[in-house]
């Protein structure tokens, strides 16, 4: 899990997120995409708040996330 301002800010720049473009090759403005974000994000958080393990990344490094889980996964939350 990450805040939306995390979010928002990793999106912004992807290329390769075709829900999070208007068209094909056009980037949208700012505004847009936060409200593409916004609407998306408070679609999916319900099934996100289903999910048996969640990891709070903030901005934790992929090798400290993959650890957390691994423990978590292991029975041993750190």
């Amino acid at each position: 899990r990450v805040d939306f301002e995390t979010l928002f800010f990793r999106m912004r720049a992807k290329e390769d997120r075709p829900l999070l473009r208007e068209s094909p090759g056009r980037a949208p403005d700012e505004a847009a995409l936060r409200r593409t974000m916004v609407r998306l994000f408070a679609g999916r958080e319900p099934y996100y708040n289903m999910a048996d393990l969640v990891i709070d990344a903030g901005d934790r490094t992929p090798e400290a996330l993959a650890e957390m889980i691994a423990a978590a996964v292991a029975g041993n939350p750190g």
